[in-house]
């Protein structure tokens, strides 16, 4: 089974977490999402996975994994979204 894998924060420590991601077998990048729309460009060119402009948008993908590379502050909050139904 594929699982379907969403990221949010794509700063120094995503490049890790794409390049995994991209190459594992049994796991599908549905969407990227960061606070910079720079680095939302970076990651859709460089993965060929769509970026979107805030969680929500990702989250509307209905990843299976959200793999969460935000800075630890922004964790608690992201988590609570990522719960909601």
């Amino acid at each position: 089974m594929t699982a379907r894998v969403a990221v949010i924060g794509l700063g120094y420590f995503s490049h890790f977490h794409l390049a995994a991601w991209a190459v594992h077998p049994d796991a599908e990048l549905v969407g990227v999402t960061d606070l910079d729309p720079a680095r939302n460009a970076w990651a859709a060119a460089t993965f060929g996975v769509q970026a979107f402009e805030d969680a929500a948008g990702v989250l509307a993908q209905t990843p299976d994994i959200v793999d969460i590379v935000a800075p630890p502050p922004a964790h608690a909050a992201l988590i609570r979204q990522s719960l909601e139904p």
